[in-house]
C-alpha cells in the first residue's frame, strides 16, 4: 500500500514551509563551505601566487577560508614529500 501526500498552499514559500514541517528542516552547512571554491571548469592556470592572492583577499573581507587553508596545507605537504 502506497501512501501519498498532497502539499498545497497559496505560494511556493508556504508549500515549502509545510514540506519542511512534514520532513524536517535541513541543517546548516558548515561555515567553511561558503568560502573559496576554485574550479578548473574555466581555467587551469591556478598557480600558487594566484591561489594565495584569492585567499588573502577573502581573509581581508572576513570570508571563511578554513577549508581552503587546509587544502593548501595538504598540497604543500604533498609537494614537500615529493621532493
Amino acid at each position: 500500500m502506497k501512501i501519498g501526500y498532497l502539499i498545497y498552499g497559496p505560494s511556493p514559500k508556504e508549500i515549502l514551509t509545510k514540506y519542511a514541517i512534514l520532513t524536517g528542516k535541513a541543517s546548516m552547512v558548515p561555515a567553511w563551505s561558503f568560502g573559496l571554491w576554485l574550479s578548473t571548469s574555466f581555467t587551469t592556470n591556478y598557480d600558487e601566487k594566484t591561489v594565495s592572492y584569492f585567499i588573502d583577499e577573502m581573509v581581508a573581507r572576513s570570508c571563511p577560508v578554513e577549508g581552503s587553508l587546509e587544502l593548501q596545507a595538504e598540497r604543500n605537504d604533498q609537494q614537500a614529500n615529493n621532493k
